[in-house]
């Protein structure tokens, strides 16, 4: 293990001083393992704080997702409700035109009475159309 360490950094990383690490690594006894260790750690605390840094920003993420969905939520609502208040002027503005003009006949019956006109128009055209004869003169 001939790696150097960074030893400001696992000082900083797990609140030990930085003389205490060196004079870990400048002891002859076990220098290797001490190393080893160390080397060990700084790997771990490298890990910490990518992991750390991640989940910061899977965290910014989601707020900016929740926040987006939550004005789409509001935008769409606002839009139902507008919605809604427009049927409701027309469906008065129906009901009082409907009450002087036929009262007899009401906008759903006028609308089956449309839809089965289309629907008979349609039918009538696609038999026109099947009965159409090509005229191929022969001759003879």
């Amino acid at each position: 293990m001939a790696s150097a360490v960074d030893t400001v950094y696992i000082s900083t990383s797990y609140d030990v001083p930085e003389s205490t690490i060196q004079t870990l690594l400048d002891t002859d006894a076990v220098t290797e393992l001490v190393k080893s260790l160390l080397v060990q750690l700084e790997n771990k605390a490298r890990d910490y704080d990518e992991l750390k840094s991640e989940k910061l920003r899977s965290d910014v993420e989601l707020e900016n997702a929740v926040r987006t969905g939550d004005a789409r939520a509001r935008m769409l609502r606002s839009s139902v409700e507008k919605s809604m208040k427009e049927v409701e002027i027309l469906k008065k503005k129906l009901d009082e035109e409907g009450a002087t003009k036929q009262p007899s006949r009401s906008l759903s019956c006028q609308l089956s009475h449309m839809y089965a006109f289309r629907k008979y128009t349609c039918c009538v055209r696609d038999r026109i159309a099947r009965a159409q004869v090509i005229y191929i003169p022969l001759n003879i």
